[in-house]
C-alpha cells in the first residue's frame, strides 16, 4: 500500500494510520494482494488523469472531448473517488481531497469519505453483488450514480464504520520556515 500526499495546508496536517487501516481491510476479508495494491492519494484537485477510464469521457460518453469541463465539475462537488485496477496498471487508487475540510467540522467527515471510497475497493475486490451491473473500469464519482446500488452500499458501509474507525486524523500544523518559502514561491 502506498500513501502519498500532494495536498498542502497551513492549518492542519493529516496523519494516516496505515497499520490500523490494513488490519481493517483484512477484517473485511480482502486478500494481501488487494491490500498491498491499493494506493491512497491526498490531492488538492482532480486532473483529467484521475478519471482515466471513465465512461463519460470515452467516445460516445456525455463528456467526450470535454474533459476539462468534466474535471471542473468534479472539482466543485467530489470529495473523493475510487479507481479500480486498470490493466496494465497493477494498483487501485483512492483519491481524497482534504482541501474541502474547511467546510467539514471534524476528521470524522474526512474518514466517512475515505470509508465510502474504501467500500468501492472492497466491492470490486470481493465482486459483491451490489455492483455486479456496474460497467468495467468505472470511476464512482458521477453525481448521476448516487442512487445506484453500489453507491447506496458504500454510503451505508461508511455510516456504519466512520465513528468507530479513524484512519485519517487532522492535527494542527505548526508553521515552519519551509512553509514561508513555499508561500513566497507561490506568490
Amino acid at each position: 500500500m502506498r500513501y502519498s500526499c500532494t495536498f498542502r495546508s497551513f492549518e492542519y496536517d493529516i496523519q494516516f494510520d496505515r497499520t490500523g487501516y490494513q488490519q481493517f481491510l483484512r477484517e473485511q476479508e480482502l486478500s494481501e494482494y488487494d491490500i498491498t495494491h491499493l494506493n491512497i492519494h491526498l490531492i488538492t484537485n482532480f486532473t483529467l488523469s484521475h478519471f482515466k477510464g471513465n465512461n463519460d469521457l470515452a467516445p460516445g460518453g456525455a463528456f467526450f472531448q470535454r474533459g476539462r469541463e468534466y474535471v471542473e465539475q468534479e472539482n466543485k462537488t467530489t470529495k473523493g473517488l475510487y479507481r479500480e485496477y486498470d490493466p496494465p496498471g497493477k494498483y487501485a487508487a483512492i483519491f481524497l481531497r482534504p482541501g474541502l475540510c474547511h467546510i467539514w467540522d471534524t476528521s470524522a467527515h474526512l474518514n466517512h469519505t475515505f470509508l465510502h471510497e474504501t467500500r468501492h475497493h472492497i466491492q470490486h475486490c470481493l465482486k459483491l453483488s451490489c455492483c455486479s451491473r456496474s460497467p468495467g473500469n468505472e470511476v464512482f464519482a458521477s453525481l448521476a450514480a448516487k442512487d445506484q446500488p453500489w453507491e447506496i452500499d458504500a454510503e451505508e458501509f461508511a455510516d456504519k464504520h466512520f465513528q468507530s474507525h479513524t484512519f485519517l486524523q487532522l492535527v494542527p500544523h505548526r508553521l515552519q520556515r519551509s512553509d514561508l518559502q513555499w508561500m513566497k514561491a507561490q506568490s
